[in-house]
């Protein structure tokens, strides 16, 4: 019985453990840094996509998580950049997919708001919290942005 308690608990310190170090940053998510060499413990689930206007992009998926990493190309395997499509991945003051453009005030109260071409689909508008932020929070169109709807997608890049 006490094994199993102590194997029950080792679980769920580590789930807990990998759930908090995947925090958004400004150069990343958690060890995942932009232009940085993919740490070999990420490289699962290999992929080639495309986006914006037919742009060829290739990575891995971490489908867990809901997050894309795109990399310079298999062999060097450096981060171009991040996409989030989940709600198990946020910023350090919680904000990701499901926040509100009042979430992001509170954070941001300077934030930048622009129409932007779709990229992967549902990301028609985007805010960035910071001028000089690598982090833009994605909605799916300007009237969705202005009527409360939230975040759709997370990307970092540069």
């Amino acid at each position: 019985m006490k094994k199993t308690l102590a194997i029950l608990l080792l679980f769920i310190s580590l789930n807990l453990f990998a759930e908090t170090k995947m925090v958004i940053q400004d150069n990343g998510v958690g060890d995942i840094k932009l232009g940085q060499v993919l740490p070999k413990e990420f490289r699962v689930n290999y992929f080639k996509g495309m986006y914006a206007d037919f742009l060829d992009y290739e990575g891995y998926l971490l489908k867990d998580l809901g997050l894309k990493i795109a990399v310079t190309s298999k062999k060097s395997n450096r981060v171009k950049f991040l996409v989030i499509d989940s709600d198990k991945i946020k910023t350090a003051e919680g904000l990701g997919i499901g926040s509100t453009l009042n979430d992001i005030k509170r954070v941001y109260p300077s934030y930048s708001a622009n129409e932007v071409p779709p990229t992967f689909g549902n990301d028609e508008y985007a805010v960035m919290g910071k001028a000089d932020s690598s982090v833009v929070f994605y909605f799916k169109d300007k009237k969705s942005f202005i009527g409360g709807s939230a975040v759709t997608r997370v990307m970092i890049f540069k």
